[in-house]
């Protein structure tokens, strides 16, 4: 209900008693999701579920640009190429070291 009533409201600014609910929230879910996916996969701890997480977004992330760039192609993307099992992780690899402080500016003195 402070919901549906907050969405009448400024939706720039929230009262702190609906942020507190919505972390709740947040929390319960994040919990559901943890346990119903360890029942589908084999993932033991949250640690390696974030781990997971943050490689899914690394690869995605990686293929957004890859494909922005025109690094690959979206027809490789809809043909499941298989050249792109290898260059993703691999491209991600390098895309990663590219966000990290920038570790491959040739111009960067260490």
């Amino acid at each position: 209900m402070k919901l549906r009533e907050q969405c009448l409201r400024d939706v720039t600014k929230y009262p702190e008693d609906l942020l507190d609910i919505l972390r709740e929230f947040d929390e319960k879910w994040a919990e559901f999701e943890f346990s119903y996916v360890s029942r589908m996969c084999p993932i033991k701890t949250p640690e390696e579920l974030y781990q997971q997480h943050l490689t899914t977004i690394l690869f995605s992330e990686t293929t957004a640009t890859a494909l922005k760039d025109r690094i690959i192609a979206e027809d490789q993307m809809s043909s499941y190429d298989p050249a792109l099992m290898l260059a993703i992780p691999r491209l991600s690899i390098l895309f990663g070291l590219e966000q990290e402080c920038g570790l491959l500016d040739l111009e960067r003195n260490f």
